[in-house]
């Protein structure tokens, strides 16, 4: 499995992760094996793999070719330098090599078709070919049935040769204790028989006992010696006859007194013969039992243990060994292919086996034996052995000749799954050259044939007739897509105009605004004062629809950017209308306003973008309404969830015909050449800035009647957003303050420098450029730097950083033309404290350099 693990990471992982996989895993067979033959076999595999799969060559064929060319040579050589002799068995761990890497690579390519497959989001990266997925789904799908086949049939030959080692071993146990016990038996029937024949109540003469106890071992002449002894222990007869002269008595042995205590026929353990040779032998006693059931002597014959070689005749064809070993672990028989002496000691070691669960070391000698083990009657333990390599050999031999047969149909499968993947896949080229070889632009002729399939038939009749039909549509289309680069380009530059013309009317503006504010601070008579109100109020006006015609620009190309936050809606609405006071008293309009009903009620919304929509409507109500009219501003509440803003009026209506076009730019809906100001893109702004905040705006007219414009925003119901705090009239006071102004046009800068001496600053420096600027910045410490953005030798943006090296704590303000958000946010990256836009409103910088200095 862990060659799997390999191909499935070399296949679908970056080189870099691949490769760690690669040596964990080939590291742990290493250290599983404890041996670099299967890690260096292996790791060389992958190379050869990685090199086919990043060259597109398929993973069965390119296993195969490896393990013909390079990986069975290798096994080879690797095998015969291991010292494993070059038998069956060597070739089994050979030929098993190449099986085994189809196998692990048919097993890497189930784990991915399988992922592919089955998974809802790609996790890998490589996308699979369908060439190359049929034929592994063919090889798959053939080599499966393989595998199991071959599979199977190892097991069987296996369990087969494995259950015949067995039952031979239990069937050969079985008969060696047959003979061994009925050897035993037989010499112990012949000494019982005899000690019936010498009971007292017999009346034997000497003579006759003699030649009883002759003929008995004339009869049975595996025993050595043999005697009869009385109930004191001494020798009434023996044979051969001379036996009696060199014995003192058989008290003291234990085939004596056992029969007398326990008076039962009694077999001692081997031991070496002595006096009459030195065979080994067994002593086989049975006591004399007198009429009235009293021991009255023994029956003992020294049984020759040469005689168990007769019984141990096996045929050649059976490579066995037979060893008998006593209570005492000590041989009383050993097969010659054992090279144990009589008597030996024998130390018998188990060990588990994964083929034949159990085997078996004689004296710590490495040779394995498989066992078959017995106990005869008389407690002598009986071992049947077989060299496990033996049996193994044969096993191998048998699963060469199955490996062999393994390889010759996996090349056939390879070859049979060559050829149907070629025919499968033979239409689908035929397609892929056809889609290749189209074109939008010209008709491609078409060879008309039968396919093998219908539904691939069905395809090519269909692509011929898109294909009239995608030449057609493709002319419409780059006809629209000419059309629409022609219009964004058109867009594009209207919005670079627009920006450039918003920059440029600004920089004029600034001087006006700034010199009319500078005015205001003056005493006048109220006639003068109203004129400069007058004309502050146009150059608002100006500013207001500049900042329009940016915002609608930047709809139309979509590059339209709001900052939603949570706000409350009436600050905004009443910022709004003190923009048209003075527009209201000069008309005389009856305004009329209540927006009670949503007061501390907070909407998410873009504040700026917000109260210039609703600017727009409480404008247009204005504008196109009767001197003396009447413009209403009223807030309501659905159910808790919504706020309508309504902004209606009672003047010149919308005619019904102009009505589907309110929300159009640049439409003044039929008042083109009235003499009421405007330029036809309020309407249009708002309703984009509503609906971009997730609002709705909606009207209704009636021409000569008047309008209703109402606004619908969403209530939040839990705000993130701190109290509303109570406004204050700021008073600013820079007494002692000392600001650089880095600023290139003059007009500009006097403006700024005469509304800060009125607030009391005590030193206003100009630097007319950025090097001038930083050289101020260098030599005086200042309480606060305003700093224009475009100068003419540097960008503003570009010395932010220098100026906050040189006057870390000082604040830096930008104050510029350049209010585009890019500016904006730019500015915001820079850590600026504050952002100030031309035309500049004194107002507004009072607010915020109140907050910085005061």
């Amino acid at each position: 499995m862990s060659p799997a693990i390999i191909f499935v990471a070399i296949r679908r992982l970056p080189v870099s992760y691949a490769l760690v996989v690669a040596f964990l895993v080939l590291g742990h067979m290493s250290w599983l094996w404890g041996s670099l033959n299967n890690a260096i076999l292996y790791l060389l595999e992958c190379v050869v793999y990685y090199k086919g799969v990043r060259r597109g060559w398929n993973v069965f064929y390119t296993d195969l070719l490896y393990w013909l060319i390079i990986g069975i040579p290798l096994a080879t050589f690797l095998t015969s330098n291991s010292g494993l002799e070059l038998n069956a068995l060597a070739g089994v761990i050979v030929l098993k090599q190449p099986l085994n890497g189809v196998l692990y690579t048919l097993l890497a390519n189930v784990i991915i078709m399988a992922i592919t497959i089955f998974r809802d989001h790609r996790i890998f990266a490589t996308r699979l070919q369908l060439s190359s997925f049929i034929k592994d789904v063919l090889v798959t799908v053939l080599l499966i049935p393989l595998f199991s086949i071959f599979l199977l049939t190892k097991y069987a030959i296996e369990r087969n040769l494995i259950d015949s080692t067995a039952r031979s071993n239990d069937s050969y146990v079985q008969l060696t204790k047959n003979r061994v016990n009925e050897f035993l038996f037989g010499y112990q029937k012949a000494v019982q028989t005899l000690a019936l024949h010498y009971q007292p109540h017999k009346d034997l003469t000497d003579y006759q006992k003699q030649a009883l106890i002759s003929q008995t071992h004339a009869i049975y002449s595996g025993f050595i010696t043999m005697l009869v002894a009385d109930q004191q222990g001494e020798l009434v007869v023996a044979s051969p006859a001379e036996l009696i002269d060199k014995s003192r008595g058989v008290a003291d042995r234990e085939y004596f007194t056992f029969p007398k205590e326990m008076l039962h026929p009694f077999i001692s353990e081997a031991f070496q013969g002595r006096g009459f040779g030195n065979d080994p032998i067994v002593a086989i006693s049975a006591p004399i039992i007198d009429g009235q059931g009293e021991f009255a002597g023994i029956v003992e014959g020294s049984l020759n243990l040469y005689d168990l070689d007769l019984l141990f005749v096996l045929p050649n064809s059976v490579e066995f060994e037979i060893l008998i070993v006593d209570n005492s672990e000590q041989t009383i028989y050993a097969s010659e292919g054992l090279h144990q002496n009589f008597l030996d000691k024998v130390v018998i070691q188990s060990q588990p086996d994964p083929l034949y669960k159990e085997v078996v070391t004689l004296n710590q000698d490495p040779t394995l034996y498989t066992v078959g083990f017995d106990t005869a009657d008389n407690g002598w333990s009986i071992y049947f052995l077989a060299q496990r390599s033996k049996q193994v050999e044969a096993l191998s031999q048998a699963l060469l000749w199955l490996l062999l047969l393994g390889i010759i149909s996996l090349i056939a499968i390879l070859a049979l799954s060559e050829w149907l993947s070629r025919k499968l896949h033979s239409p689908i080229d035929k397609l892929v050259k056809r889609f290749t070889s189209l074109s939008l632009t010209a008709q491609v002729d078409t060879e008309t044939q039968n396919h093998l399939f219908d539904e691939i038939q069905l395809i090519f009749d269909r692509l011929d007739a898109a294909q009239e039909k995608l030449v057609a549509a493709h002319f419409a289309q780059q006809e629209a897509l000419s059309d629409k680069i022609s219009a964004e380009k058109q867009n594009e530059a209207k919005s670079e105009l627009l920006s450039k013309v918003s920059h440029e009317l600004r920089t004029p503006l600034n001087a006006i605004l700034g010199q009319i504010q500078l005015l205001q601070l003056e005493s006048f008579d109220e006639s003068v004062s109203k004129q400069l109100a007058k004309a502050e109020q146009a150059g608002r006006f100006l500013v207001f629809l500049i900042e329009d015609l940016l915002v609608l620009s930047k709809s139309e190309l979509g590059e339209f950017n709001l900052t939603l936050k949570h706000c409350y809606l009436n600050p905004l609405v009443e910022a709004s209308t003190e923009l048209f006071e003075q527009k209201i008293k000069d008309k005389g309009i009856q305004f009329m306003f209540d927006i009670s009903a949503t007061e501390d009620l907070v909407v998410n919304a873009d504040e700026f973008r917000l109260q210039q929509a609703i600017s727009n409507l409480i404008s247009n109500a204005i504008k196109y309404n009767r001197e003396g009219g009447r413009v209403i501003v009223k807030s309501t509440v659905i159910e808790d969830r919504l706020i309508k803003l309504t902004i209606s009026d009672n003047g010149f209506g919308i005619p019904d015909q102009f009505q589907n076009k309110v929300f159009q730019p640049f439409n003044r809906l039929a008042h083109e050449h009235s003499k009421v100001e405007g330029s036809g893109i309020g309407l249009s702004l708002s309703y984009q800035l509503v609906r971009a905040m997730r609002g709705e705006i909606d009207f209704s007219s009636i021409e000569n009647e008047g309008s209703h414009f109402t606004i619908t925003m969403p209530v939040v119901k839990h705000p993130n957003i701190e109290s509303k705090a109570v406004e204050e009239e700021l008073k600013l006071d820079l007494t002692g303050r000392k600001i650089l102004y880095i600023e290139d046009n003059r007009t500009n800068f006097m403006i700024v420098q005469a509304w800060l001496k009125k607030q009391g600053a005590t030193q206003i420096d100009n630097g007319d450029c950025a090097a001038a600027g930083l050289d101020k910045a260098n030599t005086e410490r200042y309480d606060l730097i305003l700093l224009d953005l475009g100068l003419p030798d540097r960008s503003g943006f570009e010395i932010i950083g220098e100026l906050k090296a040189l006057q870390p704590d000082v604040p830096i303000i930008p104050l510029t033309a350049d209010g585009s958000e890019v500016s904006r946010e730019r500015a915001e990256q820079l850590q600026v404290e504050e952002f100030l836009t031309k035309p500049v409103d004194f107002n507004q910088m009072t607010r915020v350099l109140y907050g910085l200095l005061s």
